[in-house]
């Protein structure tokens, strides 16, 4: 049985921010580090690194059937840029922010990069945080909406 389509959705945005490279035509290497699905995943010293997580999955019980659920979920993809180990944070959270952007383009653009399941996505908005007195980070957030259709056969 494969996972649930919310899990496959996250690994597919995970596999799309690995192919972030100055070798590919990226302003970065940000796939090169750590990009997690778990925050236990998340070095805990000055590297960069990727957060995706999903923080709202809605349910249109209106037009679910015996085999079909239909929602949309919220992804967050936060691309964190520890002050330490960047001079320039700033500019390299605008770089982090571009390259997230263009490397979501197949996944909004291409049904055939997306798993079966997903109807749509689509980038809802960016972010790169103003850092507070004493933070250490600079964040830039890319936020999407895929619209899903979960296949379900009722349990035994």
């Amino acid at each position: 049985m494969s996972e649930p389509i919310t899990w496959q959705m996250l690994e597919h945005v995970r596999d799309a921010i690995k192919l972030i490279r100055v070798s590919r035509g990226f302003r970065s290497d940000l796939g090169l580090g750590v990009v997690a699905l778990e925050a236990s995943q998340l070095p805990e010293d000055d590297t960069p690194a990727v957060f995706i997580i999903a923080t709202d999955i809605s349910v249109d019980e209106a037009s679910a059937t015996r085999t079909t659920l239909s929602s949309d979920m919220e992804i967050v993809i936060e691309a964190v840029v520890p002050f330490a180990s960047h001079e320039n944070a700033q500019l390299v959270a605008h770089r982090a922010r571009s390259d997230v952007l263009k490397a979501l383009i197949p996944l909004r653009k291409n049904i055939k990069e997306r798993p079966e399941g997903v109807r749509t996505f689509i980038v809802t908005g960016t972010v790169i945080g103003q850092p507070d007195d004493g933070a250490s980070v600079v964040i830039a957030q890319v936020t999407a909406r895929a619209g899903l259709t979960e296949s379900q056969s009722p349990a035994n």
